[in-house]
């Protein structure tokens, strides 16, 4: 970089890379894709140059929006929405590396475009690129969000999916928010008549996918005890599940850890199991 950067300002142009690297259209190509997020330019970063020899390409982030009224908010009277005319009630998803990611009561991913709210996805909206990974999401997800989104935290006007998804964006790409229409929705309908009535509802229904189960696979939460204290070899107290019997706690050695399923194997002495 430091060769490439005939200016001496950090950063290289199109032309500086042009005119120093062979085969160069891949760098190119990252330079073009991190010029489309919020704040961007058309200069590398010295940290966009270290992220491209390690390996990392940027990778595209995504909006869906479901209308969750399936098309009768655009009929309410504005006289009940405090003068909003709403085009629908958004619910949305965050579409990255292969997944959406919304939140229902609990932290979900799923199949782009197969969140539970017919007819499907109705827009799509870019948000840009990033070069963070999926692991480093999910792991995001699972130690420091999950015990923020829950079912009896959810709220249709003050912690939605929205609100995830607006986190979710600034986790992916620096300055990064989804569209006010969607994010700032709440706020305009806030205190109307209708919504007060219907608010109760909308937090059972929208905040209890769950219950069901059958629209992904959930993002388990794994606490900060957890990651802070179990290692493979550690000693810990293990309380098997209660079979009806009395319980009774074990002295067990953790020997392997599963971090993406949240389990471990765990190795122990019977002294009650009888001799045959």
């Amino acid at each position: 970089l430091e060769e490439a950067d005939v200016r001496g300002a950090g950063v290289l142009r199109a032309k500086d890379i042009e005119a120093t690297f062979v085969g160069c259209q891949d760098l190119l190509r990252e330079v073009k894709l991190a010029a489309g997020n919020p704040g961007g330019s058309q200069e590398l970063s010295y940290y966009d140059f270290v992220a491209f020899c390690l390996g990392y390409r940027r990778t595209p982030v995504k909006l869906n929006w479901y209308d969750v009224s399936r098309g009768y908010a655009q009929w309410l009277p504005t006289g009940v929405l405090g003068g909003q005319k709403l085009e629908g009630i958004w619910h949305t998803g965050i579409v990255a590396f292969g997944r959406e990611y919304w939140f229902g009561g609990k932290v979900l991913a799923s199949e782009p475009g197969l969140a539970p709210f017919p007819p499907g996805p109705l827009r799509t909206t870019e948000l840009g690129t990033t070069l963070r990974t999926r692991e480093e999401l999910e792991d995001w997800l699972r130690f420091e969000v999950v015990s923020q989104y829950t079912r009896d935290k959810y709220d249709i006007l003050r912690r939605n999916c929205n609100h995830f998804s607006d986190e979710v964006a600034g986790f992916l790409i620096q300055g990064c928010h989804i569209p006010d229409e969607a994010r700032r929705q709440p706020e305009a309908v806030m205190g109307t008549p209708v919504v007060n009535a219907i608010r109760p509802y909308l937090n059972k229904w929208l905040g209890g996918f769950e219950a069901a189960g059958a629209y992904g696979s959930e993002i388990d939460d794994l606490t900060g005890e957890w990651r802070a204290r179990l290692w493979p070899g550690d000693i810990c107290l293990y309380l098997p599940p209660s079979d009806g019997g009395q319980l009774q706690t074990k002295l067990v050695q953790v020997s392997k850890i599963d971090a993406w399923r949240g389990i471990c194997d765990i190795t122990y002495f019977d002294s009650d199991r009888s001799e045959e």
